[in-house]
């Protein structure tokens, strides 16, 4: 008895194949989609007064309302230097967010003066800064994994599987 076999379409699967595997090095296109939710996460932080997790920030002290320029309760908005400063940039592999205002981590860890207002999707654990995974921040990394998932499997980010 012989066996024959018949391939239909394996250029085409080949290609397919190749092409999978250069997204796999560079899903730029994915990146780029989930910098933009993450600068949206962090600007509604500023925007909510709430943490990357949903926890409202901690009320502004008396005094330090009074110190401020216009008089705002809103922590961290008092001259928006802050906010404005904020980097959220998507590259081959990785998305990075941060930004050049020295100030920032006092803010984003807290000190025995100041309260913690976090606005980037990370937390200090055990001395190690980790990403958020409860409320908006874990809701946007869902969405970035799945940007990246479906630009894998098919070349555009935003198409389900």
């Amino acid at each position: 008895m012989t066996a024959q076999l018949t391939v239909r379409g394996l250029t085409q699967a080949d290609a397919e194949l190749r092409a999978m595997a250069r997204r796999v090095r560079d899903h730029s296109p994915a990146t780029r989609l989930g910098a933009a939710e993450l600068a949206t996460l962090i600007d509604d932080c500023f925007a909510l007064s709430r943490a990357p997790d949903g926890t409202p920030f901690a009320a502004l002290k008396p005094a330090t309302i009074a110190k401020r320029r216009k008089g705002s309760s809103t922590p961290l908005v008092d001259t928006a230097r802050y906010r404005r400063s904020v980097s959220v940039v998507g590259g081959p592999r990785s998305i990075r967010f941060g930004t050049n205002v020295a100030y920032a981590i006092f803010h984003q860890a807290g000190t025995r003066f100041i309260a913690i207002r976090a606005v980037f999707p990370v937390e200090l654990v055990g001395g190690r800064w980790q990403l958020i995974d409860r409320g908006p921040a874990a809701e946007a990394f869902r969405r970035i994994r799945g940007y990246i998932e479906n630009y894998v499997a098919t070349g555009d980010p935003a198409r389900s599987r």
